[in-house]
């Protein structure tokens, strides 16, 4: 499992005195490593997966926005970032590949930071 100074570490940079979160995800990047990289205000599109990767927050309604854009339900996984489903992670909604460019657009305009 992933400890707190691999994943952080690796994609928090220092630039000019301040931090600045890297929006690259690699093709490698696992589930759980994904939690370490999502916050409140991003989510993450995995075409390969198509699977919409976020963390739940009343400040964020993702689902609701998600939603509708879709017109319909949106069926959400939770995952867990150990193997015995004790410490909860990221959310996963499934998304069609035609489904995905709309709703991006979506959260890009309702203020939340797509990571790549």
């Amino acid at each position: 499992m992933p400890g707190g100074s691999g994943p952080v570490a690796g994609n928090i940079l220092k630039a000019g005195g301040t931090n600045r979160r890297v929006t690259a995800v690699s093709a490698s990047t696992g589930e759980a490593e994904l939690f370490y990289m999502l916050r409140t205000g991003s989510v993450y599109y995995d075409p390969r997966q198509a699977g919409l990767y976020f963390v739940d927050s009343h400040h964020a309604p993702v689902p609701a926005l998600v939603s509708s854009v879709l017109g319909r339900p949106l069926e959400i996984e939770q995952l867990h970032i150990d193997r015995h489903g004790f410490f909860s992670g990221a959310r996963r909604a499934q998304l069609a590949p035609r489904e995905a460019e709309p709703v991006l657009v979506a959260l890009r305009l309702a203020g939340f930071e797509i990571l790549r």
